[in-house]
C-alpha cells in the first residue's frame, strides 16, 4: 500500500468488521503487520504498541464520529474515510466506482440495505427539502410579481420551468407528475431525515 492509496478491501476486512444488517462496524484486533511502517523499526515497541492497541480498541465500535455533514467517519491508518463508502468497499469486494446514496436519506444508516451506488444527477433526485425551501415543497416557489406559484424541475443537467399556478396544490401536482416522469426517488424532498 502506497502513501496515498486506499487500504484494499481485504485490508478493511483484517482491520474492521462490518455487520451489514445494522450497518455497524467494530474493531478486530491487530497484528504486527498492520502497523509495520507506521513507527521506528523497533519490534520490542512495536509489539507494545499492537497490544495497547488491542487493549483499547479491539472489539469496540468503529467509525462512529459525525462529522458536520451528518455522515458517520473514522480514522483508518492513514486516512480520515466515510463508513458508507467503507460499507461499500467490504461488503462489494471494491472501492465505489462513484456516489454512495442513503436511500432513506440518514447519512447515519450504514445498512447495506439502505446503500446505492449512484451518478451525481441521480444522487441530486433523492434530496431532502433544502432548510432554506419556504413554501414546504421542493421544485415550488411564490413569484411575488406574477402572484402565482411557479413549480420547476431539473432535467439533463438543466431547470425546466412546469408553469404558473394560482393554487399551490396545483404546483405541486405538476412537480410530482414531473418527478414521476424524470425517474425522481420516491423519498425526493422529504422534509427531514428518517
Amino acid at each position: 500500500m502506497t502513501k496515498r492509496e486506499l487500504p484494499s478491501p481485504d485490508l478493511l476486512r483484517q482491520l474492521l468488521r462490518y455487520e451489514p444488517e445494522i450497518g455497524k462496524f467494530y474493531w478486530r484486533e491487530r497484528r504486527p503487520e498492520h502497523l509495520d511502517g507506521l513507527f521506528a523499526d523497533r519490534s520490542r515497541d512495536l509489539v507494545w504498541r499492537v497490544n495497547s492497541w488491542n487493549r483499547r480498541y479491539a472489539g469496540k465500535e468503529a467509525l462512529k464520529q459525525v462529522d458536520y455533514k451528518g455522515y458517520r467517519v473514522g480514522k483508518l491508518l492513514e486516512f480520515t474515510m466515510a463508513a458508507h463508502r467503507v460499507a461499500w468497499a467490504i461488503y462489494h469486494g471494491e472501492w465505489p466506482r462513484d456516489q454512495v446514496d442513503h436511500i432513506d436519506g440518514d447519512r447515519s444508516n450504514n445498512r447495506i440495505a439502505n446503500l446505492r451506488l449512484v451518478d451525481n444527477s441521480e444522487n441530486l433526485r433523492n434530496a431532502k427539502l433544502p432548510v432554506t425551501n419556504t413554501s414546504g415543497h421542493i421544485g415550488i416557489g411564490f413569484h411575488k410579481r406574477m402572484g402565482r406559484w411557479q413549480a420547476y424541475i431539473a432535467r439533463g443537467g438543466r431547470q425546466v420551468f412546469l408553469g404558473y399556478f394560482t393554487d399551490i396544490a396545483d404546483a405541486v401536482k405538476a412537480r410530482e407528475t414531473a418527478e414521476v416522469e424524470a425517474g425522481y426517488h420516491p423519498n425526493h424532498g422529504r422534509r427531514q431525515s428518517i
